[in-house]
Formats: structure tokens, C-alpha cells, sequence
């Protein structure tokens, strides 16, 4: 079972925060989320660290690939 939420099309709080763009949001939620949220993927097959590289979110996308190594 996950332990985090997500909406209809599968997104993550993590995942809605790299769409929109939201740096600071992103990263603290990085910092505060379960070992399994950045892997999750969309139902478009998105992952929140696509989406921070495909939106130039350097520091996200670091952050998020540090997450998925532990």
C-alpha cells in the first residue's frame, strides 16, 4: 500500500509541484516525503524528476535523484 496520496491521474503532491514549477514546494517536499513518492509515476508515464528536468529545475531534479538512490 502507498503511503502517500495521490490524485486521479496518479500525481503526487511531488509530482503536481514539478509541473507547476514550484521550486521551494518541491524541495521541501522532497525533504518530507517517503523513500517511494519520487519514484512514483503519472498515468503520462511522468516522474517528478522528468518533469524538474524537462522544466529546468536543476536543484529539484538533484535532490529528487539523491531520494531515489536511499
Amino acid at each position: 500500500m502507498l503511503s502517500f496520496s495521490v490524485d486521479e491521474y496518479g500525481r503526487t503532491a511531488l509530482i503536481r509541484a514539478c509541473e507547476n514549477k514550484s521550486e521551494k514546494q518541491a524541495l521541501a517536499l522532497i525533504k518530507t516525503s517517503h523513500q517511494e513518492e519520487p519514484k512514483n509515476v503519472d498515468q503520462n508515464g511522468n516522474t517528478a524528476l522528468l518533469l524538474a528536468c524537462s522544466n529546468k529545475l536543476d536543484k529539484v531534479a538533484l535532490e529528487n535523484k539523491k531520494k531515489k538512490k536511499t
